[in-house]
Order: structure tokens, then C-alpha cells, then sequence
């Protein structure tokens, strides 16, 4: 019977262990992953199902004229999303929580109502409280964009 609980005690021991190591490396890794949304120059944002902005870095900010406090706990349809849109805004957040990534080029305007055109890349993503999320990312796509519908009139865009 001693030498069951010996045994008993010593796997308790190792598990013990590798569950302090695993907690360790998970912590690491979520450091490196926050690391990587808040430095990142796309624009960055976590949406929750109801399209709620939970977070967002700087580089969205830049690119919208709105500050961080102005988006975060907002709807995305209140400042990121133009009400022409909306429909269109909803059936994707389904379809990525669906399991459907989306790559699309989004045109819309900033704070100061200036057009705006974005390369949209937006995934499921499961966040550290196991929680589900829509991480949508955002690179400015502007200046390629206005460069193609100006190649395209027929005046050469004159």
C-alpha cells in the first residue's frame, strides 16, 4: 500500500510539474502573440459575435482618425463600417464564426470622412478565456486603389 502512494505522489509530482511548465509556455506565447497585434502596422482589431470591438491596436487608429477609447466597446457599425455595408458586415461576421476566413478590399471612409479603401483579412480566433472572436485585419489599400480607377478611365485620368 506504501508503495502505491509513493507512486501515487510522485506522478502527482510530474504532473504538477509539467502543468507549471505548460502554464509558463502559454503565458509566453500570449505575450508574444499581444507583442505581435499591438506592433503590428496592419490595423488590428478583435470583434466579438455581435460585432462588438473589443480591442484594437494603434495602427487602426492611425488609419481611422479614431482613438483607441473612441472604438473599443463600441459596434463596428457605430465608426468602421458605412450603413451601406451593414447587411453585407453581418452575414460575414456569420460566416467567420462559421469557419469561413475572409479576404476582401472594403471601402470606407475615416473620422474626417475621407474614402478610404482597405485590404480585409478576418478569421475566427479564440481568445485566452476561450471566448470566440473575429480578429479582422486591415492594411491601407488607398493609394493602389485610386492609382487602378485612374488607370481605368479612359482619359488616362484626366
Amino acid at each position: 500500500m506504501l508503495y502505491l502512494q509513493n507512486i501515487i505522489l510522485f506522478m502527482l509530482s510530474i504532473f504538477a510539474i509539467y502543468y507549471e511548465d505548460l502554464k509558463y509556455r502559454l503565458k509566453i506565447r500570449e505575450e508574444q502573440y499581444q507583442k505581435l497585434f499591438n506592433q503590428s502596422p496592419a490595423g488590428m482589431l478583435l470583434l466579438d459575435k455581435d460585432g462588438t470591438i473589443i480591442t484594437v491596436n494603434d495602427s487602426i487608429c492611425q488609419y481611422t482618425g479614431y482613438s483607441k477609447e473612441e472604438l473599443e466597446g463600441e459596434s463596428m457599425f457605430k465608426n468602421l463600417v458605412p450603413i451601406e455595408y451593414k447587411i453585407r458586415a453581418q452575414k460575414s461576421i456569420e460566416d467567420i464564426l462559421n469557419g469561413e476566413d475572409k479576404e476582401y478590399i472594403m471601402k470606407t471612409y475615416d473620422k474626417k470622412n475621407k474614402l478610404k479603401y482597405f485590404l480585409m483579412k478576418e478569421t475566427k480566433f479564440t481568445q485566452s478565456n476561450f471566448r470566440t472572436a473575429i480578429l479582422s485585419m486591415r492594411i491601407d489599400y488607398t493609394d493602389y486603389k485610386i492609382k487602378e480607377e485612374k488607370s481605368d478611365c479612359p482619359l488616362g485620368g484626366r
